[in-house]
């Protein structure tokens, strides 16, 4: 089989910024180009995810030279997350989808009824999927823009759901991730390959307090307060400022590295994002 790659350009759309990395191709990836583009503030009453498209469209041509397989992620700011119980019942695709846009009706309303779904692999009998909701119109969006390039769009991803399957072999036994990016804290609590729990909150810079807070409260809530305590926490958290030692011993921290996929080497801070998944 050859080992012969196409070049690719890994995009990761957040309200603040567009972040861009182009891989040349061939037998060993390398970073060719790439780019950070602050976004502007959004109008009233629009949505951001319209600013990070719209600030995409404008450097796009800069990266449309040659050929690319182009794989998008989406900030957690722009997707819903919650779990769904698997059902013996639901038999076809438009009978899942009928089910998770009714859980999120239940909590968000008539606003659900114009989302994008998406649901995790299948859980075993009585256990919890990961659904998403994004706005049906964000990869709308995102198909058309790369319909008159040299580009082939591969992927359009939630940022959760790839930076959870990069590291999810990390996950033995009972594990916390959180992923943080400015002003978001995603938490999920993964046990003996079962889905537990799983939240978004906005965040201010003390990110950490804010997640040390969240899980104090988890603990205070389970049955099991003690066994919580002692559950290994995950966390990354690239372009964040990160716990001190003192903090990452008392919690039970592990903070998670991304390596590039051709070496060893850590990918750098301002670009680790985009190489998620």
């Amino acid at each position: 089989m050859s080992l012969w790659r196409r070049d690719q350009l890994r995009i990761l759309l957040s309200p603040q910024q567009v972040t861009l990395l182009r891989l040349a191709g061939g037998r060993a990836s390398r970073v060719c180009d790439k780019r950070i583009v602050p976004c502007y503030a959004s109008k009233p009453g629009e949505s951001s995810w319209r600013n990070a498209v719209n600030t995409l469209r404008a450097v796009l041509p800069e990266f449309d030279a040659r050929k690319a397989d182009v794989f998008v992620l989406l900030s957690n700011h722009f997707a819903r997350y919650m779990l769904v119980p698997h059902s013996d019942e639901i038999s076809t695709a438009n009978e899942e989808e009928a089910l998770v846009r009714h859980h999120f009706t239940q909590i968000y309303g008539a606003a659900a009824e114009h989302w994008a779904l998406r649901l995790s692999d299948s859980a075993e009998r009585g256990g919890l999927r990961v659904a998403c909701a994004i706005d049906k119109e964000l990869p709308e969006s995102l198909r058309a823009l790369f319909q008159s390039t040299q580009l082939t769009l591969r992927s359009i991803q939630p940022y959760f759901m790839a930076a959870f399957n990069q590291w999810r072999h990390h996950f033995k036994g009972a594990a916390w991730f959180a992923l943080v990016e400015q002003g978001s804290l995603c938490l999920a609590r993964f046990q003996n390959n079962h889905w537990h729990s799983i939240k978004s909150i906005k965040t201010g810079n003390n990110w950490f307090r804010e997640l040390a807070l969240q899980l104090e409260r988890e603990e205070f809530l389970s049955d099991n307060g003690a066994a919580n305590a002692k559950i290994p926490i995950f966390i990354f958290a690239p372009g964040c400022s990160e716990p001190t030692p003192a903090q990452v011993e008392k919690e039970s921290v592990q903070l998670l590295r991304l390596l590039h996929p051709s070496s060893t080497e850590i990918v750098e801070t301002p670009y680790a994002m985009a190489m998620v998944g």
